[in-house]
């Protein structure tokens, strides 16, 4: 018996998505745009953001997967069922990438490259003598898969890395603590690294009052969605001098208007949401494990809590 799986991704990756997934899947599953099917006939969505369709039209779903590891957009979709599986990717590839971009960023600044670019707009000659790795702490928000990765990655180039948790437990790679110890860690943070998932808890989580805890000079690298910063009070703390660098990755809207500041702020270095793509060769690999397990009737890995938003 063949089995019906639906693509809802956008325009300019979906074609990779149906060829990825139709090669991982083989003869059992029939992969093609969800147009392509009747509402009635799908078993699964396969979808990333922006939705073509609203998810409670399909009445006969067994799975949502997610093509992106944020489910947030999914979330909101109207009339959306919670007694329907919503997963969320897992792509070692995207984690890969994940820790390499924050690596960089956070290299970047240790090494004061944002600096360097700066004076060499004035044709300036002049040496930093900075310290060594050891002497930096680098805060992590979040420790998902993601910021796991970003940790161990940093750990290995010699920082100090701390994360905060929402939930604190013992762990045996990073130094983790909980919200109530953010203040006091903020104060001892040299880069403040965000890679939480949103939630009503995070949204709007970077701004002034945290901001103006950290130490004088310090930089900050948001990975994550651009809903956990306040513009307007990380903007006042790149013009004040208070933080040196913010490296960009995610933005309230996307694109990121022509006429948005950031964009030619001297103490700012944007990337257009591509810290940790999805990449379709490898994460229709693990969509076949996960309906393989669906199929035998085994759980499925990385379901998300409608109530926790992650």
């Amino acid at each position: 018996m063949r089995h019906n799986l639906g693509v809802m991704a956008p325009s300019s990756e979906e074609h990779r998505w149906l060829g990825a997934l139709a090669d991982a899947l083989g003869e059992a599953w029939t992969v093609d745009r969800v147009e392509a099917f009747a509402d009635d006939e799908l078993e699964v969505i396969a979808a990333a953001p922006p939705l073509r369709r609203a998810l409670s039209e399909f009445p006969n779903l067994r799975l949502i997967q997610s093509l992106w590891a944020g489910v947030e957009v999914i979330l909101r979709d109207p009339g959306l069922r919670t007694d329907i599986p919503l997963a969320r990717m897992k792509d070692p590839q995207m984690e890969t990438s994940m820790a390499l971009s924050v690596l960089a960023h956070v290299l970047a600044f240790h090494l004061h490259h944002d600096q360097y670019r700066r004076r060499q707009n004035g044709s300036e000659w002049s040496q930093i003598y900075g310290v060594s790795p050891g002497e930096r702490t680098v805060t992590i928000l979040g420790l998902g898969a993601m910021g796991r990765a970003a940790a161990v990655a940093l750990q290995d180039a010699g920082f100090g890395v701390a994360a905060m948790v929402r939930t604190p437990r013992l762990d045996d790679e990073i130094d983790v603590f909980g919200p109530d110890q953010l203040d006091e860690r903020l104060a001892d943070t040299d880069v403040l690294v965000n890679v939480l998932p949103v939630t009503e808890e995070t949204r709007d989580l970077v701004d002034g009052a945290l901001l103006s805890k950290l130490p004088p000079g310090s930089g900050f690298v948001n990975v994550a969605r651009g809903v956990h910063v306040v513009d307007d009070d990380l903007l006042a703390a790149l013009d004040s001098g208070r933080l040196r660098h913010a490296f960009l990755d995610v933005f309230r809207v996307e694109p990121l208007p022509e006429d948005h500041r950031f964009w030619t702020h001297p103490r700012v270095t944007i990337t257009p949401h591509m810290a940790a793509p999805t990449f379709p060769s490898s994460g229709s690999v693990f969509v076949a494990e996960q309906l393989e397990r669906l199929e035998q009737g085994q759980p499925l890995e990385h379901l998300v809590d409608h109530a926790a938003g992650y």
